[in-house]
């Protein structure tokens, strides 16, 4: 009895310690860029203008880099009905007020939500009084690479 325990629990640290290795491998590296022309929120920041660098090497943090040096937000991976052609991001506007909401990467079937409920409940409560709806804005990204991670 005790061996097959000490058998079982060697077999679960092993396969615990490979899984590092394994989730690292498979891990890709996203850089692509964005040029938005307007000013938006993302996170909790708000944004001016500019050419913007995107890097993800974690499907739930997302780094976007630009005039005012680096800025980081959360992300949630949502299932697409398929594999994307082009890459986009999708900004939501409230009045004057546009919030980076999703990512989607050309070659995955994921997308990914940018969790920002503060930012978007503040700004749909400060444009609520507009009988417009909120408007949804796509901008191509630009030059995306796909490589593994630590390559």
């Amino acid at each position: 009895m005790k061996t097959s325990i000490r058998i079982l629990a060697l077999a679960a640290l092993v396969t615990l310690a490979s899984l590092p290795q394994t989730l690292h491998a498979q891990t890709k590296a996203l850089t692509a860029q964005i040029n938005v022309p307007f000013a938006f929120d993302y996170g909790v920041k708000h944004l001016s203008p500019g050419m913007y660098r995107i890097d993800m090497q974690h499907q739930n943090l997302l780094i976007l880099r630009g005039p005012a040096g680096p800025v980081m937000a959360m992300t949630r991976p949502e299932v697409n009905g398929g594999r994307l052609d082009t890459g986009r991001a999708v900004f939501t506007k409230y009045g004057d007020r546009f919030v980076l909401d999703e990512l989607w990467i050309a070659g995955n079937a994921t997308h990914l939500d940018i969790y920002n409920p503060k930012a978007k409940q503040r700004t749909a409560r400060l444009y609520s009084f507009e009988s417009k709806a909120p408007a949804q804005i796509e901008l191509a990204l630009l030059s995306p690479t796909n490589t593994a991670a630590g390559n």
